[in-house]
């Protein structure tokens, strides 16, 4: 199967899953969103993969500084851990409640790279209105999976721009830099 069936197959599986958990294409902002006493605790869990992972999103930014992206790293479940970026995008991401302690999943947001890329376990690329919500036209995301040293998802990395500035070769930067994050976290365990 050629990319672009492989691309449309994988935005019908996320479009019939969202429809069924109820998402709403009106819909603005996640089902659930986090109170600031339970981030605590999400991070807490999270603490390995927050430590490993926010120095390589922080050098990423380095190179991608003016260029109208913000970096996200979510938990397994699809939780926002950390969001760094450009002023505007940031501010638009505010605007739609995509902050720390926002769930990015299907069952939260419906189809989005990282919420797709939890459920497909594999990277996702997902722009304009591949998203399922209307709110989410305006950006083009790349996702990938991060795994454990037992194959298991323990969160995803993402970059989001806006949907004019979709190219392949962003989600070729996601995925080097979450084999980098993973191979970081399975050396820690040796």
């Amino acid at each position: 199967m050629d990319s672009g069936k492989q691309q449309a197959a994988l935005i019908q599986r996320s479009d019939r899953r969202s429809a069924q958990y109820g998402i709403e294409k009106d819909q603005v902002v996640s089902r659930r969103i986090l109170a600031p006493e339970a981030i605590a605790e999400v991070n807490r869990r999270n603490g390995d993969l927050i430590r490993v992972a926010g120095p390589l999103m922080a050098e990423l930014y380095d190179f991608l500084s003016g260029t109208g992206y913000i970096l996200v790293l979510t938990d397994r479940e699809g939780c926002i851990l950390s969001i760094m970026g450009d002023e505007e995008p940031m501010t638009a991401a505010r605007e739609l409640d995509m902050v720390v302690g926002a769930y990015m999943d299907e069952r939260s947001i419906g189809t989005n790279a990282m919420g797709t890329a939890i459920s497909e376990d594999a990277p996702a690329q997902i722009s304009a209105t591949e998203h399922f919500i209307t709110a989410y036209h305006r950006w083009t995301c790349s996702a990938a999976p991060i795994h454990d040293d037992d194959g298991v998802i323990i969160g995803t990395l993402n970059l989001t721009g806006a949907s004019s500035s979709v190219h392949p070769h962003t989600l070729g930067i996601v995925v080097a830099a979450v084999r980098s994050v993973e191979l970081q976290l399975w050396n820690e365990k040796v």
